[in-house]
């Protein structure tokens, strides 16, 4: 990655966080211009909050694998929320399954000590129930309350706790 890319990417981060991203596109769209194929799901994102899902979906079929030695919880979140988006059945479960053996870690993106999303076992939770397994979900996000807790996080655990409780609902 370029050091002059990374202040876009964090401030993107920031934004996704906030849910603001789509007020800064074409900020997002020069930082894909910048990094590449890095920040193809990023821009997906953007581009959806926007209502371009055309576009998002040609920016997500420019991005190829994602490395397992650079930022690979962090990217592989954001490749996991495009492909729930853009309603893209193949790639939640690919993701899901990428994701899976990291459920027990820190927040998205915390290992590099520089980019955090919400934990993976929230992801791993909005995976399963865009996939149809409510029961599975609600056993994630509980988990993700718990992992957000310890990060003291307390955001993210309000927003675990609530899709716990909704996909309880679902199920019961």
């Amino acid at each position: 990655m370029h050091a002059t890319g990374f202040l876009p990417l964090a401030l993107a981060t920031i934004r996704l966080n906030e849910g603001t991203l789509a007020a800064h596109l074409d900020d997002v769209r020069a930082l894909h211009t910048m990094v590449g194929p890095m920040a193809c799901d990023l821009l997906a994102l953007a581009l959806h909050a926007n209502g371009l899902d055309t576009e998002a979906r040609q920016a997500r079929a420019s991005a190829g694998p994602i490395r397992p030695d650079f930022f690979f919880t962090y990217l592989t979140s954001l490749r996991a929320m495009a492909a729930i988006a853009l309603n893209d059945r193949a790639g939640a479960e690919e993701t899901y399954q990428a994701l899976l053996l990291h459920r027990d870690g820190p927040p998205a993106g915390a290992e590099s000590l520089s980019l955090a999303l919400r934990p993976v076992a929230h992801t791993l939770g909005e995976l399963a129930r865009y996939l149809g397994h409510p029961d599975t979900a609600a056993t994630h996000f509980a988990h993700a309350a718990t992992i957000a807790e310890r990060w003291n996080a307390p955001h993210w655990a309000a927003e675990a706790r609530a899709a716990q409780t909704a996909a309880a609902i679902i199920t019961g």
